[in-house]
Formats: structure tokens, C-alpha cells, sequence
């Protein structure tokens, strides 16, 4: 995984979306863990959304940081505040599933679901396609 990982997000060999989306066709309405705006100057997609159906997805997140979440030790990532700001202009669907790559504190999903209820979603799913074993401390 860690090579997949490598060549989908840091090469941007989009191609290996095709290995997992089909995993995700029948979650919706998603609502994928964003990007930073400011990271599409370095990657040609997003790699949460590409796994997705793009009928099914739902904006209604925008990170407000350029920090990624791997440049943090264990400790900064259960203490920093929440990097997520809420966008929803679209109608909010009352239960939805919330997309990541990569689970390792788990900090990423509970920082996102948080914001989401606090704006009326009622039910938050989560899933990510893969879990970190190490964690970096």
C-alpha cells in the first residue's frame, strides 16, 4: 500500500484510482476529507474525490490549512484545532459518508464529523481506504 500510496498521491499516477473506486460506488452521498486549496498547485486531482462517483459527492468542507496531517507528530495532531471550515451551500443530506485515504489517529474523520453535525448533518459514516499501521509519535 505504502508503494500504491506513492505513485497515486506524490507521483499523481491517476490511473490507480481505477484499483479502489469501485470499493466506493455504492456509498453516498459523500462528502470527501478536502484538500487544501492551495496543494492543487502540486497534485493534478484530488485523491479522496477520484475514488468517488462524482454524482454522489457532496461539498460542504474546505481545509483552511496548508499543513498535512503527515507532517505532524501524534501529539500535534490530537491537539491542533480544527482545520476544516464549513462551505455548505448545497442542500444538507441528514446522513452521509465521510471519505478519507488514510486513517491513522483517526483526528482528520473526528475534526470533519464534528463540523458536519454541528451544521445539522444528523449521521456520519466514515471510511478510508487504507489504515496506517506505525504511528508516528
Amino acid at each position: 500500500m505504502k508503494q500504491y500510496f506513492h505513485r497515486y498521491k506524490k507521483l499523481g499516477d491517476y490511473a490507480l484510482h481505477q484499483v479502489f473506486s469501485g470499493h466506493f460506488r455504492h456509498f453516498y452521498p459523500c462528502v470527501p476529507v478536502p484538500i487544501f486549496n492551495g496543494s492543487e498547485n502540486d497534485k493534478t486531482f484530488s485523491p479522496v474525490e477520484a475514488l468517488l462517483v462524482p454524482q454522489h459527492i457532496v461539498h460542504l468542507l474546505e481545509k483552511t490549512t496548508p499543513i498535512k496531517q503527515s507532517q505532524r507528530t501524534l501529539y500535534q495532531r490530537l491537539h491542533s484545532s480544527n482545520p476544516f471550515s464549513w462551505t455548505g451551500t448545497e442542500k444538507i443530506p441528514s446522513r452521509i459518508v465521510l471519505v478519507d485515504d488514510i486513517y491513522t489517529t483517526g483526528m482528520t474523520l473526528h475534526q470533519a464529523a464534528l463540523l458536519l453535525k454541528e451544521n445539522g448533518v444528523r449521521e456520519v459514516h466514515g471510511v478510508c481506504l487504507a489504515e496506517t499501521l506505525s504511528k508516528k509519535v
